[in-house]
This record gives structure tokens, C-alpha cells and sequence, in this order.
């Protein structure tokens, strides 16, 4: 998977994040983009349940802004976090990529987790801030320890590559694990793939097809399509599947 892949569908995440703001001005915190042939950069939206971490406007007028802001400034980490996706996606305000780091570090340096993985996408896109592979990590390991599953898979995926991290396939197997084990469907591929190609883990083809399944029920194209080699090949324990597996 290249680098320019992994940026496109953090940004990708990031834009759909500002969709999800509610009436009542808090947002959704989940991400969920597509994917390629190889390892891939983010998944389904994971169904742990999590604390809204980023609150919002009640609406985009001057005056509600105003005292959002002003919220934000007094120190609350949900508005905080809330006011660095508005500058992210220029909603309400200007586009400021600069001024949406700002806003985020504020939220992370409090631990907000949300903040803290987006602080790390803006790293790893050079988005606001000097593009720094290894500040993406440190930031995408504090949400991962917190329990997000996006960090956790991205993560996962700066140890798979070495971005920023030592190359290290155990640990990409280890966050990619905790982030599968919350139902994000890349994250059960590329487990699926490190499986079946004995990297970080002894090769294991009924725990490759394991992985793929839980994958491909959530339609996810690419474990379908691998799941399917596999039966193909009658490599795992499952039964030759007649017929053929939808690639849609």
C-alpha cells in the first residue's frame, strides 16, 4: 500500500467526520473509508460505543460561533476538539489547516482521544503542520492506548510500513488486532494478510480465512475477494465454497 493511499483515505475520513455533526451540535466520532489490494489505511465505523470527545455549535450563525469559541478558549476539550474539525473542514469558519492543529493539540494535550487522532492525521498529512511520520505515531499511540479504533489501526499500519516507527510486523499484528477485535473491517483484512503470509505471526491459513470472513460480512471487497482465493485454493479450514464470492 503506498503512502499517498494511506493520506488520501485519512483525509477522505476526515471530511466525512464534518457530515455527521447532530442538531444538537455534537458530533459523531467514527471514520470509514474504502479500500485497496494491499494493506489498508482506515475502516468500517466502529460500533464500540464512545463518549461524544467533540461537541459543535448549536448552529453556524456569527453568534453562536462566537460563544463556541469562546467556549474552546475557556479550556473545554469537547469544543476544542469540535472548533479543530470546524477550521479542518471550513465549516462555520475559514478553511485554516494551522488553525485546526492548533485546536486539536489543545484537546490532545487534555487527553481528548478524538483530538489526539486527528492531531496525528494532520502529522501524517502535513496538514497545518510539518508532515512528521514519527509525531504521527506519538499521537496516533496515545488514542490507540485510549481505546480508539482508527489510532489503533493506523498505527498498526505506520508499524507494517516503518513510517515513523520501526518496520515491526509483530506490532503491526498487535494494533492491528485490538483495532479488528472492535470490528474495524481493514483491520480484520490486514490481519487476514499478515495470516497468510507469516508476517509478524507463524503462518496460519484458517486464522487468514478467520480474518477475512469477519471482513467480508462487512463487505468489505477486498477480504470477500481473498476469502474466496483462499476457498479457491482450499487453503484454511472452511469448506470449498461453490459458486463465487460477489467482488462488488
Amino acid at each position: 500500500m503506498s503512502r499517498e493511499r494511506i493520506l488520501e483515505v485519512v483525509l477522505t475520513m476526515l471530511g466525512a467526520v464534518l457530515l455527521l455533526i447532530t442538531a444538537s451540535g455534537a458530533w459523531a466520532q467514527q471514520s470509514a473509508p474504502p479500500a485497496s489490494d494491499q494493506m489498508l489505511a482506515t475502516g468500517q465505523l466502529s460500533e464500540t460505543p464512545k463518549a461524544a470527545q467533540c461537541s459543535g455549535p448549536p448552529a453556524f450563525d456569527q453568534e453562536s460561533i462566537a460563544a463556541f469559541e469562546q467556549q474552546a478558549a475557556s479550556g473545554d476539550a469537547a469544543a476544542q476538539c469540535g472548533l479543530g474539525m470546524m477550521y479542518y473542514g471550513g465549516q462555520g469558519v475559514r478553511q485554516d489547516y494551522a488553525q485546526a492543529a492548533t485546536w486539536y493539540r489543545k484537546a490532545a494535550e487534555q487527553g481528548n482521544a478524538e483530538a489526539q487522532f486527528m492531531l496525528g492525521a494532520l502529522y501524517d498529512m502535513g496538514h497545518g503542520v510539518r508532515q512528521d511520520y514519527a509525531q504521527a505515531a506519538t499521537w496516533y499511540r496515545k488514542a490507540a492506548e485510549q481505546g480508539n479504533a482508527e489510532a489503533q489501526f493506523m498505527l498498526g499500519a505506520l508499524y507494517d510500513m516503518g513510517h515513523g516507527v520501526p518496520q515491526d510486523y509483530a506490532q503491526a499484528v498487535f494494533w492491528f488486532r485490538k483495532a479488528a477485535d472492535q470490528r474495524n473491517d481493514e483491520a480484520q483484512h490486514n490481519l487476514g494478510v499478515l495470516y497468510r503470509d507469516g508476517q509478524g505471526v507463524p503462518q496460519d491459513y484458517a486464522q487468514a480465512a478467520l480474518w477475512f470472513r469477519k471482513a467480508a460480512e462487512q463487505g468489505n471487497a477486498n477480504a470477500q475477494y481473498l476469502l474466496g482465493l483462499q476457498y479457491g485454493g482450499g487453503l484454511g479450514s472452511a469448506p470449498r465454497l461453490r459458486g463465487s464470492l460477489l467482488l462488488a
